[in-house]
Order: C-alpha cells, then sequence, then structure tokens
C-alpha cells in the first residue's frame, strides 16, 4: 500500500479538518452538489477533473467517476499520492489520498480510495484574487534547502498568492511552510511573508509547455502585509479599467 506525503515535520496545517463526521459532512455536499474535483498526480503525472459518485460508510471508501482514457486511470493507480481540490460555496477543499483502485459503480468503470483522515479548508473570505502581469513579471524570492529560489507569480490575493516553480525545485508537501520570502510588488514595495504550501498542480500553457503551479497561503501575514497586498492589488484594477478605456 502507498502512503501518502505527509506535512512537513513539525508543521501543522492551520487549515485542517481531522474530525471524522466533519470530513464527511463535507464529502457528503460535494457528493449532493455535484461539485467537480481535480484529482491530480505528480509521479506519474495525471490530472483528471472528475465527480464524486458515492460515498460508502461500511467500508470507508470513497467513489469517483473515471477517466475516459485508461492510461490516464492507471497513472492515477501508480501514483504514490494523490491529490483532490474542489471548490465548495467559495471555500477550497483539499485532500491526499494514499492509493487509488479501479473499481465499479452502476455496472460502469470507476475508481475509488479510502476516506482521507483530514482535508484542508481554506476560506477565501472576501479575497480577490487577481492576475499579475505577463510583460512586467512579479518574482518571489525564498530559501529552499539554503538554496535561494526565485518563483514567478501567477495571481495574488490578500490571503495568497500562486507562482510557478519552472525548475521544479520546491518541497511541495501539503503544508510546507517557506518563511521570510520576499516579494517585490512594482509601485507598491515589497513584502516580507511565510508561505505555506496550500497545492500544487502540472499547467499546459497554449503552446505546450507544461508548468509546475503552487498555491500558497499567506501564513500569519499581519495587517501591514495585507494593506501593502491590496494596494497592488487596487493598482492591477485600476491599470485593466484604464487599459479597457484606451488609456493605457
Amino acid at each position: 500500500m502507498h502512503t501518502a506525503s505527509p506535512l512537513a515535520e513539525d508543521e501543522v496545517d492551520p487549515h485542517a479538518v481531522t474530525s471524522p463526521l466533519e470530513i464527511l459532512s463535507i464529502l457528503r455536499a460535494i457528493e449532493k452538489n455535484k461539485t467537480l474535483i481535480r484529482v491530480h498526480a505528480s509521479r506519474p503525472n495525471s490530472t483528471i477533473v472528475t465527480t464524486l459518485l458515492e460515498i460508502r460508510t461500511e467500508d470507508r471508501t470513497i467513489v469517483l467517476d473515471c477517466a475516459p482514457q485508461e492510461d490516464i486511470n492507471q497513472r492515477l493507480i501508480a501514483a504514490d499520492s494523490v491529490t483532490c481540490e474542489a471548490s465548495l460555496d467559495s471555500v477550497n477543499i483539499r485532500f491526499h489520498v494514499a492509493q487509488i483502485q479501479s473499481c465499479t459503480h452502476d455496472n460502469r468503470p470507476a475508481l475509488y480510495c479510502g476516506l482521507p483522515a483530514q482535508l484542508s479548508r481554506i476560506q477565501r473570505r472576501d479575497a480577490y484574487r487577481i492576475s499579475t502581469p505577463i510583460a512586467n513579471p512579479v518574482q518571489c524570492k525564498l530559501i529552499h534547502n539554503e538554496t535561494p529560489i526565485t518563483l514567478t507569480l501567477d495571481d495574488i490575493s490578500t490571503s495568497g498568492l500562486g507562482a510557478f516553480d519552472d525548475d521544479q525545485k520546491l518541497d511541495l508537501t501539503l503544508g510546507r511552510l517557506y518563511p521570510d520570502c520576499s516579494v517585490d510588488l512594482p509601485g507598491v514595495g515589497q513584502i516580507i511573508v511565510s508561505l505555506r504550501v496550500a497545492y500544487s498542480e502540472q499547467r499546459t500553457t497554449a503552446n505546450g509547455k507544461v508548468r509546475q503551479r503552487i498555491g500558497f497561503s499567506f501564513e500569519n501575514p499581519g495587517r501591514a502585509t495585507e494593506m501593502t497586498v491590496q494596494r497592488y492589488v487596487s493598482k492591477l484594477e485600476r491599470d485593466l479599467i484604464a487599459k479597457k478605456k484606451g488609456f493605457a
């Protein structure tokens, strides 16, 4: 049996839900609403968008719809760990499962896995996430294994940011904390903030290039940091409005 990737040692996911009853309640809401779930494995790389077909409480498993392509299903089955992500009532739900296996549901091929022991529930509140410029990319600098790493931002909000790790050098363990990261926000200033890995995914660009994208949540950012990020978000909004009106 494969084992799921644990949190980094001595670190606790601040968004973790560990109550079995609460986990069941969240999963049942996902099932009832037919919420789309992104299922992703990095080794071997495979991603599908699916739905939760059934929760089998008697053997503590969940059944997912499978991909039409059998090779994709087999890559998920072979993976050491699989990450599932869904958005429920504007709340991001993420959890790891240790192993996916094939099964049938209503006489149709399907996939099943054990109930997660915990999941992360990240409330976005009123944080508005906005894409950062491509022509003048925003960079985030951090230290990993005593080595400086530079990431290119994809988007940002007062609760976190998304960034590309094109060299794939970072530890993507859910909950991994990177302290004292610096982000230079053009026209506004620099912020120093601790980043916690919330999720990761492989994203394919229009020209076929595959990029590793990581979603980070801010760890206790402080009011000053939130205000600086909000000023930058507002600046980007003004720039977009000016561009649409032909002023930029």
